[in-house]
């Protein structure tokens, strides 16, 4: 079973269908990657959890955290998305368990050096769109 992490706002970035509702409407593009990775769990059995973190601007303190679908919603709110993700690698065992979704050079370097294995975003959106 593996554990998949997303850097949220980088693969919103990096993806045009979900970039260009980004810019219409940033709550809308949110949910978009949330039900794309529901929708790719529900496919795939070997993803025990899959969490995506947002940076958490005070903006979005109302947004609503948790797990929906087997996928867990998180906002930083007060360090940085990049610093949770590693973290969240770190604090574990069996850390090859992991798969980290980001093109963010920095993340992926420290999720590599942690054991992680690391998705490029097209690679991700490839599987969760094929």
């Amino acid at each position: 079973m593996i554990t998949m992490i997303l850097d949220g706002y980088n693969v919103i970035g990096a993806v045009p269908e979900l970039n260009r509702q980004w810019d219409r409407n940033p709550k809308a593009a949110r949910e978009a990657l949330l039900a794309l990775c529901r929708e790719y769990r529900a496919r795939r059995k070997d993803i025990e959890r899959l969490y995506v973190v947002f940076d958490g601007h005070e903006a979005y303190a109302h947004w609503p955290q948790g797990t929906c679908g087997g996928v867990t919603a998180l906002f930083t709110r007060g360090e940085e998305a990049d610093e949770r993700i590693v973290s969240m690698v770190r604090a574990e065992e069996g850390r090859n368990r992991f798969v980290v979704v980001s093109e963010d050079k920095d993340v992926v370097h420290k999720a590599r050096t942690l054991g992680a294995r690391v998705m490029p975003v097209r690679e991700f959106y490839g599987k969760v769109r094929p």
